[in-house]
């Protein structure tokens, strides 16, 4: 089931803290970029950010999580997590699915790290397209997708 993140639940913050700091290392490893921010993040931080979240949860445990940014007529995705205990799933394009379904008139935008193969394949079958790149250093570029829905204008 998806539904909302609830960051004021200790049990629910400590799920998706653990969650993120395992999913965002395995990131790290496939990319080579160990300082990846999600990794530096405290549990109050988490709890803070301005992010809305939904989860994937079995029962009670959370297995996926999104997270996004919503402005006027556009949805910045943030963060797309899975456990590594639950890779291989479909629970990353099931979050992806939903968040679509939601905000279907809104243009969405995602950034990953270039060498993200996994993460760009899941946005390009999902329909996004690449809209721009930014070189942050030698090692590492984020590339932009964007998925323009059939109600707005890029």
């Amino acid at each position: 089931m998806i539904r909302l993140i609830d960051r004021t639940s200790n049990d629910e913050l400590e799920q998706l803290w653990l969650m993120q700091h395992a999913a965002y290392r395995v990131e790290a490893n496939l990319i080579g970029f160990k300082a990846l921010p999600p990794l530096m993040e405290t549990k109050k931080q988490l709890r803070e950010v301005p992010e809305i979240f939904y989860g994937y949860f079995n029962e009670s445990e959370l297995q996926g999580a999104l997270s996004l940014e919503k402005n006027m007529d556009n949805i910045t995705i943030c963060r797309v997590m899975v456990d590594p205990d639950h890779f291989g799933k479909s629970i990353a394009s099931q979050l992806l699915q939903h968040i679509m379904n939601i905000f279907h008139s809104y243009l969405i935008k995602v950034s990953t790290s270039e060498l993200n193969e996994p993460a760009i394949k899941l946005y390009t079958k999902h329909g996004f397209v690449l809209d721009s790149k930014t070189v942050l250093s030698a090692k590492i570029s984020l590339v932009h997708l964007k998925k323009i829905s059939q109600h707005t204008k890029s």
